[in-house]
């Protein structure tokens, strides 16, 4: 069942960390692009952390395909929004 939840979450979750990518990017630190690197690849990290993490979540319990597919491109997507907001421009 969460496969084919995961079919139609996946093109989406990656509109999504282009979203993320392109705002860190733009960003303008004193510390230079390292930081922003490292604070992208975090993102990515935490991103399918949390993605596996429901995964595992629905495979144990009665938790709902359709939640634990679609929840870390909600959360992740409000962090996009909020980044796209406050990126220079």
């Amino acid at each position: 069942m969460l496969v084919r939840h995961k079919r139609w979450s996946i093109p989406v979750s990656s509109f999504i960390l282009t979203l993320i990518a392109v705002a860190v990017s733009s960003f303008k630190r004193r510390g230079g692009m390292g930081v922003n690197l490292a604070f992208g690849i975090s993102l990515g990290f935490l991103f399918i952390f949390f993605d596996k993490i429901f995964g595992v979540m629905v495979n144990k319990s009665s938790f709902s395909p359709f939640l634990a597919a679609w929840l870390p491109l909600i959360l992740f997507g409000f962090l996009a929004f909020f980044l796209l907001r406050h990126a220079k421009r």
